[in-house]
């Protein structure tokens, strides 16, 4: 959890694990600033590795991210305000999260889809996108806690997968889910 606050015109930063979390998040939060369409790629590689120097110029290279523009980023008010940004999205999160990372939907935090989701991403997903639909009766047979059989004659459309794809990557990378 990020705690911030304003002291002389400079953001003073207090993270759950400490000083070396919160200059990861500030890294990644410029990574995500440079609105690249590599930024997943960016962050799952960092947050699989411990972060360093080393790490940063690494992930830029592997996600073909401007490691110069990353780390001037992170050394600048902009860094900054970037972090504050993404802590203010987090601390508006009702009900609260209590840890980080936790998986919200929505912007909204519900222990059971969080829980659910660590266990098996793709029913979940399935399963709320087909609520939403209104589709659940028709097209989905629960067979146990792990798959969903949707009906042959119905086809999730593509760009389900493709979220689904870059979520399951992240989740793995962050230790959430087994493969």
């Amino acid at each position: 959890m990020l705690q911030q606050r304003r002291m002389y015109n400079t953001w003073i930063f207090n993270c759950q694990h400490g000083p070396l979390e919160c200059w990861g998040n500030k890294i990644q939060a410029c990574a995500l600033g440079q609105n690249s369409s590599k930024d997943m790629e960016f962050v799952n590689c960092f947050m699989s590795v411990h972060p360093s120097e080393h790490s940063l110029f690494k992930c830029s290279q592997l996600a073909g991210m401007d490691y110069p523009e990353i780390k001037r980023c992170v050394n600048s008010e902009v860094g900054s305000e970037l972090l504050v940004r993404y802590g203010d999205i987090t601390n508006r999160i009702l009900p609260p999260v209590k840890y980080v990372p936790s998986i919200v939907l929505n912007g909204k935090y519900d222990a059971n889809f969080d829980t659910n989701a660590r266990r098996n991403l793709l029913r979940t997903l399935s399963e709320v996108y087909l609520q939403k639909q209104n589709m659940i009766q028709e097209n989905v047979v629960p067979i146990d806690h792990r798959f969903l059989v949707i009906n042959k004659n119905y086809r999730l459309p593509s760009h389900f997968y493709d979220i689904y794809g870059a979520l399951q990557k992240t989740m793995y990378h962050n230790g959430f889910v087994n493969n």
